[in-house]
């Protein structure tokens, strides 16, 4: 049972952690972020993937804030990098909202900004925050190069594999749940089986005595 236990805990961990993409740069050379607002969990992998142009990805303490982070821990690219020999993976480890912004001067003040919002529920949305000021069509960049174009700032893809992931996570446990319960009344048989095979032997001996 135990064993089964920590199958279903690793199990339910790797289903969860999933890859958000997010574009450095617009497919036209655009200075944005896209999305400009990211949704993840935590354990979730945040990739930026440069696309076109010289950009940085730094860490700031405020929306729309084109000042680095305070924090010791801010994250940061690292400096400016140019397209499309880049990439910048960061780890969502606590629940809560971060913000980042391009170093590049001039950059960050037309709006190459974002927001990260980390939570335990991919289908709670913010509905205060900004929305991407590239228009109501994000782009997300696929492992082969190619462009996925979704209709909000808001990741489906990561939606739709959250929800497949439960389903399967149900089918799992559900299997797991019917093998212990099929064992736990196969071992109650053989008890019960025992328990008659012992009474038969002792009335067999009081029989044979008399």
């Amino acid at each position: 049972m135990l064993l089964n236990f920590l199958f279903l805990t690793v199990l339910i961990t790797c289903i969860h952690a999933s890859k958000v993409i997010v574009s450095v740069g617009g497919l036209k050379g655009e200075n944005i972020f896209v999305p400009q607002i990211i949704h993840a969990r935590v354990n979730d992998q945040i990739i930026f993937s440069w696309v076109s142009g010289s950009h940085s990805v730094v860490e700031s303490d405020l929306p729309r804030s084109c000042a680095k982070s305070a924090k010791a821990d801010a994250f940061s690219s690292g400096g400016e990098f140019t397209a499309p020999n880049k990439t910048m993976v960061l780890l969502a480890t606590d629940i809560g909202i971060k913000y980042f912004y391009c170093d590049v001067p001039g950059h960050c003040e037309n709006g190459m900004y974002g927001t990260i919002i980390i939570s335990d529920d991919l289908l709670t949305l913010t509905p205060t925050l900004e929305v991407s000021s590239a228009g109501p069509e994000s782009t997300l960049i696929n492992d082969n190069g190619s462009p996925l174009y979704f209709e909000s700032a808001q990741t489906p893809i990561i939606i739709i594999g959250t929800l497949v992931g439960a389903g399967v996570l149900i089918i799992v446990g559900s299997i797991l749940l019917y093998m212990y319960l099929k064992r736990e009344k196969k071992m109650k048989e053989q008890k019960i089986f025992s328990n008659d095979h012992n009474i038969f032997q002792i009335y067999s001996q009081v029989v044979t005595q008399e």
